[in-house]
């Protein structure tokens, strides 16, 4: 304020020029300098002197406001309390460095006197003058009783630093480059991004400590969490309560933070999105916000969920980028310092593949690691999930996953936007995330764009670098257990997925296509995991199991895939009486317990299968299995087995042109039989059908593929045959 403004102070007072009450503060300050022990109240006590003198001008430039007689007498006795201190303050600055060490004691109480004595005085306008500048009196008093006291009284909240995180990893990149903005002669302003259980607070708490900073900053170092901030207490009454304001009035509580944060300094508001995430606050925050950053010499760094930064400041460039998942050997050094696990143990790295690399999931487990055997927790997590991940009592976002992730999910961005749950409940089936476009596919066009921003500015979901929309471990499970999607939105995310399965074997060939294989191998974590969570819904268990089917065909001709899901699928499909469907994974199982890759008895396995294909009359699965379980017998009777087939089959597709699909199953076993006569005919029959239906590519195909058995044969009739066909495939138009 310059001193035009405060020119009329002391004519107020009737003690001549304002520069008098001025001049007396530029004693005291020099004064205060002089003090060599003490110093930090000393000085504490001169700038608060002049506060006071401040705010008593700006009250007298109100444009309203006439002295009355009671004010002038204040300012009088506010006066000669000043010039007393002035005299006590001088006695103590010219003592010599010996007598200051001597009285250090007595100095220090000295002071503290001096602090009550100016809040005497101005108490004396508590009754008397103006209420508005009795608050911001009030303020400074409060400020003054603090900084008097600091010789022995212990500091305000938001100097009380907690120590740096015991367990550190993998955020050395950060911490530097936070560092190296905020070690500059220009004040900073950073803002430390990511969603739940990222380390956002450790980070703050690393970069506090850091020598570099300590040495800037020393004790103006300030540590202020949000958590409590909502509607009735905002963040500007939060900070109050931190530095020890007691006021009312915004307006003075504003000018008692800028005139304790002045100079080089630096405050962390801790999980900022408590006073900025909801619609009614964030204008008055970021207001704050834009406040705190015109502080001279103040630096302000922020910690956010999520991925979008406030308003209100001119955050520094390079921005920190949100906090991303530990890397995979910064996870294995955290869980391994803090359980004591050899990495090398079994079942570590199913337990780290829980955590996802989430910092805060790998230190709860890792706790739990100390006194629990690894096999022991990983049964837990297949029961309990997230909920097992807390320490202690499990209270807070720090000690709980579940409360931490619980605290995003229930944030007012995501609670006003209610699709946005559903689709991070969707994703969470999908372990391996999902494009854009096949969202699209099966999310109401409507919601994407904004449900997909709301996730993304909550760090709830992410793009991983093969540009799908992911949701980490920790999250997936949490809401799968606690918020598990709408039966409404399933069916098109079933569908979706279950469509895909169906290209593995389509009817009318005989093994999945490369197209088909190389389409599906991208997905196929996603179709298991929504085969898995259709097996559990009644609604859709019957479509769940015949998709398992085509997983275990898959399986079978290409050894992608888990065995896992046959098991769950047959109880499914005998429960639900889904003779068929059994029949099929039973299939299936015999034949990889015939190659040795699964466990089972390949006979047993494929004769069940046999009696349920003949209780439903499955033609084609009869002569699937009665080919394969020819295979054991003599050779002789293999060979009667499978000519009988085959005429049983060929009799059957001539009878309905549609039954192709009984060729595809009759094919598989009779490539291994030798007859090399009968695939032949089965070929060119199928070729023939092709043709009436106008598919002259199958056709040629076919033609060609029998043509290939028939170098080993020397039956004329069949060669003639061949010959005909393929004269025909080669004038018919191609379709």
């Amino acid at each position: 304020m310059s001193l035009a403004l405060a020119a009329n102070v002391a004519d107020i007072a009737g003690q001549g020029p304002a520069s008098v009450l001025f001049g007396v503060c530029d004693i005291i300050s020099n004064s205060a300098n002089a003090v060599r022990f003490n110093k930090e109240a000393a000085t504490a006590l001169a700038t608060r002197i002049r506060d006071i003198v401040s705010a008593l001008t700006e009250e007298h430039t109100v444009e309203d406001f006439k002295p009355s007689p009671e004010w002038t007498a204040g300012i009088n006795n506010f006066k000669c309390a000043l010039d007393t201190i002035t005299q006590d303050l001088q006695g103590i600055s010219k003592q010599t460095f010996l007598a200051q060490a001597l009285h250090r004691e007595r100095d220090a109480e000295a002071i503290r006197a001096m602090g009550q004595r100016v809040r005497d005085v101005t108490a004396l306008f508590m009754t008397k003058a103006r209420m508005e500048i009795l608050d911001h009196v009030q303020v400074l008093n409060t400020a003054l009783e603090s900084a008097t006291n600091a010789v022995t009284a212990p500091s305000v909240p938001a100097q009380r630093l907690e120590p740096p995180p015991a367990y550190y990893f993998g955020r050395g990149a950060e911490t530097e480059s936070a560092v190296t903005m905020l070690d500059s002669d220009l004040p900073a302003y950073l803002a430390i991004l990511g969603g739940p259980g990222m380390g956002k607070t450790s980070l703050a708490r690393a970069i506090l400590h850091h020598p570099a900073l300590t040495t800037r900053f020393g004790l103006n170092r300030y540590f202020v969490a949000c958590d409590a901030a909502d509607a009735r207490m905002t963040l500007l009454s939060l900070l109050s309560s931190a530095f020890g304001i007691a006021t009312s009035s915004g307006s003075a509580a504003k000018r008692a933070l800028k005139s304790v944060l002045h100079g080089p300094s630096l405050l962390v508001l801790d999980n900022f999105e408590s006073a900025w995430e909801s619609q009614e606050q964030r204008r008055e925050t970021e207001d704050l916000l834009e406040f705190l950053a015109g502080i001279n010499g103040l630096s302000v760094m922020i910690t956010l969920r999520g991925s979008e930064r406030p308003h209100g400041v001119a955050w520094t460039i390079p921005h920190l980028p949100p906090l991303a998942t530990l890397g995979s050997s910064f996870a294995t050094q955290l869980f391994v310092t803090i359980s004591d696990i050899d990495e090398a143990a079994p079942d570590f790295l199913k337990l780290l593949a829980c955590t996802d690399n989430i910092p805060l999931a790998i230190v709860l487990l890792a706790n739990l690691a100390q006194y629990e055997r690894s096999h022991t927790l990983l049964a837990r997590w297949e029961e309990q999930k997230t909920a097992m991940l807390q320490r202690n009592d499990g209270s807070d976002h720090l000690t709980s996953m579940d409360v931490s992730l619980s605290l995003s999910i229930t944030s007012p961005r995501v609670t006003a936007c209610p699709p946005a749950v559903q689709l991070l409940g969707l994703l969470s089936m999908l372990p391996q995330g999902a494009c854009r476009s096949d969202v699209e596919a099966w999310f109401p066009t409507a919601e994407v764009s904004r449900s997909i921003s709301v996730l993304l500015q909550t760090a709830l979901a992410v793009w991983n670098n093969r540009d799908q929309l992911y949701v980490l471990a920790p999250i997936r499970e949490f809401m799968l257990s606690k918020h598990h999607p709408q039966p409404t939105g399933l069916a098109a995310l079933f569908g979706h997925y279950w469509a895909l399965a169906h290209l593995i074997n389509p009817e009318g060939q005989e093994s999945s296509s490369p197209a088909a294989v190389a389409c599906v191998l991208p997905q196929l974590e996603n179709i298991y995991s929504v085969t898995f969570h259709g097996l559990e819904d009644s609604t859709y268990q019957k479509s769940a199991a015949a998709a398992a089917v085509n997983l275990a065909y898959l399986l079978v001709d290409t050894g992608f895939g888990s065995f896992d899901i046959l098991n769950k699928a047959l109880l499914v499909s005998r429960t639900c009486n889904l003779a068929n469907i059994t029949a099929s994974l039973l299939l299936q199982w015999g034949i990889l317990a015939r190659q040795s890759a699964v466990p089972g008895d390949s006979k047993i396995l494929l004769k069940e299968a046999q009696s349920l294909y003949h209780s439903t009359g499955n033609l084609g699965g009869i002569i699937d299995t009665t080919l394969r379980l020819s295979s054991s017998e003599p050779p002789e009777q293999a060979i009667k087995v499978s000519e009988a087939m085959y005429r049983l089959a060929k009799e059957a597709i001539l009878e309905d042109e549609a039954a192709t699909d009984l060729l595809a199953a009759i094919m598989p076993p009779l490539l291994h039989s030798g007859l090399n006569g009968l695939l032949a005919d089965a070929f060119l029959t199928s070729a023939d059908i092709a043709l009436r239906q106008n598919n002259t590519q199958l056709a040629h195909h076919r033609v060609r593929s029998a043509m290939r058995y028939l170098e080993e044969v020397d039956t004329v009739k069949l060669h003639e045959r061949a010959a005909t066909m393929l004269e025909k495939c080669t004038a018919a138009p191609t379709v």
